[in-house]
């Protein structure tokens, strides 16, 4: 089994499909803000249409990720999503996982399920929007993908 080593108190989590066109300003910026917030969670996210995790502010300032498999019709509309970036306070996460639950349809455990059980006990956490969204290209479908190649081609031009 490999683990960080233990100095390491922070962790910056990407999706590598989705993650590939990030800039290393972007990245820099994001793990900055994190470090000097003082929170145990930071989630980056991006306006688009993709129809992935949404984000959902509530009235009471409350925010929530729901899943595509969770949407209900109005949620659907929202355009905020996660890109499933996050940065987590180490300690905080080893602490917490364990007891984290299932994501109920997939039977797996999330990252989201992360900023719920931050939220739900207290903790203070972020949401921080990609500026550039063209930064981040959900890759779960092959049209996806040939969208992701084609900004890769035109990015190289």
């Amino acid at each position: 089994m490999i683990s960080l080593p233990p100095n390491i108190g922070q962790v910056l989590v990407l999706n590598g499909d989705d993650s590939a066109f990030y800039r290393p300003e972007t990245l820099n910026k994001f793990i900055d803000n994190h470090l000097q917030s003082g929170v145990v969670l930071s989630l980056l996210t991006a306006d688009t249409e993709n129809n992935t995790g949404k984000i959902v502010h509530h009235p009471d300032g409350r925010v929530e990720i729901v899943e595509k498999e969770y949407l209900t019709e109005e949620q659907k509309k929202i355009t905020e999503i996660s890109t499933g970036t996050f940065m987590l306070d180490r300690a905080w996460f080893e602490k917490i996982f364990p007891e984290m639950p299932l994501l109920r349809k997939l039977g797996e455990y999330g990252l989201p399920t992360a900023l719920a059980v931050a939220r739900d006990s207290g903790k203070k956490y972020q949401v921080i929007k990609l500026a550039n969204t063209s930064e981040w290209h959900g890759i779960n479908t092959l049209e996806e993908l040939e969208s992701a190649n084609q900004y890769a081609r035109n990015k190289t031009k």
